[in-house]
């Protein structure tokens, strides 16, 4: 059975969201060994993050045309006139996306990518301007019994004002 547009949107936005919070929580750890999971986690909270902008702008959207290739995706998101211009995607997490798969490689997750994270993830969700009423994410950000979840996804994060303000406006545009 084939999800509906919003609830395959929520599915792999919650999947991002997921990722998002692995990736900074094993970085907090502040164990080496954790470094290289959470650079693995945090390019797919970004990957997933934009195969959920996918199926909000294309009813007929199929993510596995795309593998992993996330400059792909981000140049098929263009062509259906999502302004992709202003998210700015480290160069270096190319590279770590895929050592963290290939361990033999090794590479890690420095604190200043959290940084990244926290902006490019915000940058994405502030592109979608609508919002399910059950969506993990608002109820992390608005929802006291997630108080876990949410300090992860506050803890030195510049870009939380500013991803609450665009949520709380998405909540209340009628709809």
């Amino acid at each position: 059975m084939q999800l509906s547009k919003e609830l395959a949107f929520d599915a792999w936005q919650t999947s991002a969201l997921r990722f998002y919070l692995a990736a900074k929580h094993l970085r907090s750890a502040g164990q080496n060994s954790f470094l290289s999971p959470s650079g693995f986690c945090a390019f797919q909270a970004i990957e997933n993050m934009l195969k959920a902008i996918g199926f909000f702008h294309d009813a007929n959207f199929h993510p596995e045309k795309f593998g992993h290739d996330v400059l792909k995706l981000i140049g098929h998101l263009e062509t259906l006139g999502v302004k992709m211009r202003g998210i700015k995607i480290p160069a270096h997490w190319f590279r770590w996306q895929e050592f963290t798969r290939y361990p033999e490689q090794g590479v890690g997750f420095g604190s200043a990518d959290v940084h990244y994270l926290d902006e490019i993830f915000t940058d994405l969700v502030c592109m979608i301007l609508s919002q399910h009423k059950n969506s993990l994410l608002l109820h992390i950000v608005f929802d006291g019994r997630h108080a876990e979840e949410r300090q992860i996804l506050i803890r030195d994060n510049r870009h939380f004002k500013r991803l609450e303000a665009h949520l709380t406006s998405v909540l209340q545009r009628p709809g």
